[in-house]
Formats: structure tokens, C-alpha cells, sequence
């Protein structure tokens, strides 16, 4: 089958990968209700050369499919920092906004509040600071008040990475593995590891995938079998 393959179950009308990719593409969702709330857009999906052309909504796997996402974190710097990692944070402070400032004391990454001890630098009202940006595109940050606990920031930053998806007989649940996250800082790519990003990708494509199943079964006016 090999690794980019997709595997098919011929018991019911098939759809094509090409638009499946398209109905995939542009779905923004709401992965996060309390703060920081957490928006996932899936902005481009790329296929392998080799993918077969269609799939059977009733049983597929579809493997080493490139997703490009854009993330959106909107919460009080702290809640920003506490939900996409002190290490993310650190490796996307330009790309998001966080001040370089940051990186003098570790202890503020991981929750603890700025002591009296540890002075911010001279002119700054937060450890994370908004800075200015075009208005439109994936590096906008919208500017709150730039408190550490308090006010609000929007962080924007987009995200490539690899998936697996695939759905069982019988089961309607779509499943998504992601994997090999990366993101753009100066214009070169870099790895990042946060466990809370990944899943909410994973969730966005989850939904969708699920979304778009669904609806074909209800178009096509078919019953997908259950397995035995």
C-alpha cells in the first residue's frame, strides 16, 4: 500500500481526494471555549504526487499529507505563554510578539508571576509585548492592554505539519495523528514541540474530516455498512 497510499472499501460510492482536500481547506474552528481561546484554520492541505485520485467515506486511511494551519490564541500574556509552552513560546517570540525579554527569567514561562527583584525592561507594561504588525496575514498581533495576567492579546502564527488520517468500518469517528510540527521565525522553518498545539490541530481536522463525511452520506443519499 505503501506510505502514501490510500485504502479504499468498494461497498459504497466513493468521493474524490482532490475535493475532499478542498472541503478541507478554509475551515476555521473553535478549539478552545475558555481562555485563551483557541482558533484553528486550515488554511492549505498538500498532497502526496502518488495519492490515489478517490476513497470510500466507509473505511480509509490517507497518510503523509501536509497540513498548513494558522493558530489563534487570545487570552492574557500568561495564558498565552501557559497554553502554547514555554519552549514554543520562546522559539515563536518574534513570530507572535513575546519580547526577548522573556528568555532573563525562566520561572515567568512557566506561571510564576515577576518578582520585585526582577524589574521589566524600562518602558515595557508586560514580560510579553505586542508589537506592531501589518494588519492583514499571519504574523498580525492585535494589541490589548499588555498586562502579564490581565487584558488581552491575540497571537497569531501559522504551523506545518504531517498527518495520518483514517477512519474505521463501522465507526464514525474520523481519527487524526499529527506529527512533525513546525513554524516559520526570520523566515526559516523550526520544530516545535508543544503537545497542546498538536491537538488542537489534530481536533480541527478531526471535526472537519467528520463534518465532510457526514455530509457526503447525507448527499449521496447512502448507508455506510457496519462491521461484522
Amino acid at each position: 500500500m505503501g506510505n502514501n497510499a490510500v485504502c479504499c472499501e468498494a461497498t459504497v460510492p466513493v468521493f474524490t481526494l482532490s475535493l475532499f482536500k478542498e472541503q478541507l481547506e478554509g475551515s476555521r474552528k473553535k478549539m478552545k471555549e475558555e481562555k485563551p481561546e483557541v482558533w484553528v484554520t486550515l488554511k492549505e492541505i498538500v498532497l502526496k504526487d502518488d495519492a490515489q485520485s478517490s476513497f470510500s467515506p466507509a473505511k480509509f486511511q490517507l497518510q503523509g499529507i501536509t497540513v498548513e494551519a494558522e493558530v489563534s490564541i487570545t487570552g492574557s500574556n500568561l495564558q498565552i505563554v501557559q497554553e502554547m509552552g514555554s519552549e514554543t513560546a520562546l522559539k515563536l517570540m518574534d513570530k507572535v510578539g513575546v519580547s526577548a525579554s522573556t528568555k532573563r527569567v525562566g520561572s515567568e514561562f512557566n506561571g510564576k508571576l515577576p518578582s520585585g527583584n526582577n524589574q521589566k525592561v524600562a518602558g515595557s507594561t508586560s514580560l510579553i509585548e505586542a508589537r506592531e504588525r501589518p494588519v492583514e496575514g499571519p504574523e498580525r498581533v492585535a494589541v490589548g492592554s499588555g498586562g502579564w495576567e490581565k487584558g488581552e492579546e491575540e497571537k497569531v502564527f501559522d504551523v506545518k505539519a504531517m498527518f495520518t488520517m483514517t477512519k474505521e468500518l463501522g465507526e464514525d469517528e474520523v481519527n487524526v495523528h499529527v506529527r512533525d510540527l513546525e513554524s516559520g521565525v526570520n523566515g526559516m522553518r523550526t520544530s516545535i514541540q508543544s503537545e497542546t498545539i498538536r491537538k488542537h490541530i489534530e481536533g480541527a481536522l478531526t471535526k472537519r474530516a467528520g463534518e465532510i463525511v457526514a455530509q457526503q452520506v447525507k448527499d449521496r443519499g447512502f448507508r455506510l455498512p457496519t462491521s461484522k
